[in-house]
Parts: structure tokens; C-alpha cells; sequence
């Protein structure tokens, strides 16, 4: 008998005349066996979502009762994110049923699995999570470059969690560059268009020497992210020269030639 259902068996007893006996027999659910999990097939990496489990027995029968079990039961993910949560109970069921809120922080293809705690019954799902909308901008730069010399920069916007928002860039849009609040890097913008796969490469120049806090920042988003890298000084350019206003004919007097690149930083090596 594989479902669980009332049953009434007759019996005719043949006695010279014909009697009939009934009897009524509930045929009730075995033993915990496995879960079934309804689950999203797509879900936002980070953002909450929610999985039904059913309880059954061994002919897939539901287990109505099962909040009466008090049994814990894991739940657990297959990834290189962080799940939650961790454990609910057999009492959170109803009528062999039950909805648990979840989150998982990275975007990617994982395993979710649910295990009654000190028995073999369990179940399991594959979902796959996507990127949460883009959050902050890490910056890639060179340790060092000179002034006036391009040097390549990498852009990658990514999620609250860290993961690289693939899509954007899809949507238009500018994104503002500074150097250290000053407009002394060309070019002063980049336009979102310019990412792929969420990550976009700029050839950038920087004139002034010293440490570069590169700050790029999307008005509109609410976007930033800040990178650093040193700027040295460009090949020598021109000299300036520093002498007294006056001088006394015959004596000697001092000169101060410093030596300067074409965006006039002294040129120290």
C-alpha cells in the first residue's frame, strides 16, 4: 500500500444466508524519507528569497504530522557563499510542509541541501544566484607611473557581496574622475557603455607628482570606489632659474636652477 488514505474492507461470510462485515483502516505515513524542495531557479545574490520543503515517506506519502517529530533539520549550501540558515525544526511544519527565508552572497551555480539531523532522509535542489545590483567600484592601478605617461586603469562594479555586476553598463551614464579632488587626470569621465561583462579599461594621465587618489563616482548610483598609485615626475623639460633682484658688480651672488618636466613638477630621481 503505498499511499496514505482510509480504507474499508467488506467480507461477505456465507452462512446459508449472506452476511456482510466492515471495517475502517487509516493507513498513515512511514518513516521520514526524503525532502522535496520547491525552489526559485534564479535568485539575487545577497537578497533574501524563499524555498517550500515537503516532508515525505518512502512511497512519496506526505507526513502531516511531522511537526510533531521534534527533530531538527539542516540546511546547508554547496558553494563558495555564505548561507543562512543554518538549522529549522519539525515543528516550523504544517501539514508536512513549510516556506524557510534564505540568502546566499555569491553569484554563482550551488547545491542546496536539507538533512533530517540523525537520520538518512534528505533532499536537495541546484540553484543559480546572479549578481545584486552594483554597490561600490574596486579600482585597479599601477604602483607607479609618470606624469604626463598613460597608464591603464580597470574598473569593476560589484555587489554589496563582492561580486562582479556583469550587467552593468548596459544602462547610459557617466562616471566622474578625480585625482584627489582635483581635476589633474584626463580623462575627467568614462561612460558606462564602456563596460563589459561589468568591468571597463581606461588609459588615464596624471600631471601632478606625489601619491594619485584616483576617485571615480557615478552621480547618478551612487557609485564610488578609490584607487592609489604614486606619479613621479616626467623627463626634464626646462629650468627654472631664481637670482636676487639686485646684485653688486664685481661680487658673486647665488642661483637656484631647478630642474622641472613639462607640467613644471622639479624633476627629483
Amino acid at each position: 500500500m503505498k499511499k496514505s488514505f482510509l480504507i474499508i474492507l467488506s467480507l461477505f461470510i456465507f452462512t446459508g444466508t449472506a452476511d456482510r462485515v466492515s471495517a475502517a483502516i487509516t493507513v498513515s505515513p512511514g518513516e521520514t524519507d526524503h525532502f522535496i524542495i520547491n525552489a526559485p531557479s534564479g535568485i539575487k545574490a545577497g537578497e533574501p528569497f524563499t524555498i517550500e520543503l515537503e516532508v515525505r515517506d518512502f512511497y512519496d506519502n506526505m507526513i502531516a504530522g511531522y511537526d510533531q517529530k521534534e527533530k531538527e533539520i539542516e540546511i546547508k549550501a554547496i558553494g563558495t557563499g555564505e548561507f543562512k540558515p543554518g538549522i529549522i525544526k519539525s515543528d516550523d511544519f504544517k501539514e508536512g510542509k513549510t516556506v524557510v527565508t534564505c540568502s546566499y552572497s555569491r553569484a554563482e551555480i550551488f547545491k542546496i541541501i536539507v538533512k533530517e539531523k540523525g537520520s538518512a532522509a534528505l533532499g536537495s535542489a541546484i540553484l543559480q544566484a546572479f549578481p545584486g545590483k552594483a554597490a561600490y567600484f574596486e579600482i585597479m592601478l599601477p604602483a607607479q607611473s609618470r606624469a604626463g605617461e598613460p597608464f591603464t586603469g580597470e574598473i569593476i562594479a560589484r555587489d554589496a557581496n563582492g561580486n562582479c555586476v556583469t550587467s552593468f553598463g548596459t544602462e547610459q551614464g557617466s562616471i566622474r574622475i578625480t585625482n584627489n579632488g582635483e581635476s589633474t587626470v584626463s580623462p575627467n569621465y568614462l561612460n558606462q557603455t564602456n563596460f563589459t561583462e561589468g568591468i571597463a579599461a581606461i588609459k588615464l594621465t596624471c600631471t601632478k607628482t606625489g601619491k594619485a587618489t584616483l576617485v571615480f563616482k557615478n552621480e547618478a548610483g551612487k557609485i564610488s570606489g578609490t584607487g592609489t598609485m604614486g606619479i613621479k615626475p616626467g623627463f626634464i623639460h626646462h629650468f627654472s632659474i631664481a637670482y636676487p633682484s639686485e646684485i653688486t658688480a664685481g661680487r658673486a651672488f647665488q642661483t637656484e636652477i631647478t630642474a622641472k618636466d613639462a607640467y613644471d613638477n622639479v624633476c627629483v630621481y
